[in-house]
């Protein structure tokens, strides 16, 4: 629903409260320009194993998203190697950012870099792994929700997504 609705205001007045807004981005497949290497940094597909690393990096990249925090840690990620198109970017032994998206749908579900790492090439090099995956499946499209007036909203529309709705959630907590 979104703020404007008449049913928030009935909601609200139930005792459901607002705790996130979003926008559904989208955009297709074709004309994604590749990404350049990121130096030290290599895109490879997640194993359970590193788990202990991808947890860190989760909470680290995810520190201020309204869902993550409604959830309180853990999202169940860190054992959902092989479930779709489930990438990591790492420096050494380290996890510094994450994509997971539905074959061949094309809904990226998680994604996230570290916040000392941002702005050096990682989401791209992550976006671009999740897009050659959904195409080999013959999907056609990415898109997925992000919150409004951020820098990842900002950074999935340097990509050539587009906005497509907006999404307001509320919650009644106990």
């Amino acid at each position: 629903m979104t703020a404007e609705e008449p049913v928030a205001a009935l909601l609200a007045g139930a005792g459901f409260e607002r705790y996130a807004e979003t926008v559904l981005v989208a955009r297709r497949l074709e004309g994604m320009r590749a990404a350049p290497p990121v130096p030290g940094v290599v895109v490879v597909p997640y194993r359970n194993e590193w788990a202990e690393s991808f947890r860190a990096a989760e909470a680290a990249a995810m520190a201020e998203d309204p869902f993550y925090a409604e959830l309180g840690g853990d999202t169940g990620f860190a054992d959902a190697a092989g479930t779709g198109a489930f990438v990591v970017a790492r420096a050494g032994e380290k996890i510094v950012g994450f994509a997971q998206a539905a074959i061949p749908e094309g809904w990226i579900n998680w994604f996230g870099v570290v916040p000392q790492e941002r702005r050096r090439g990682i989401g791209r090099a992550l976006l671009a792994e999740i897009a050659r995956a959904v195409a080999a499946a013959r999907g056609t499209h990415l898109l997925l929700e992000t919150i409004p007036d951020t820098a990842g909203h900002r950074f999935w529309l340097a990509q050539g997504f587009r906005e497509r709705s907006r999404q307001l959630y509320l919650i009644r907590r106990a």
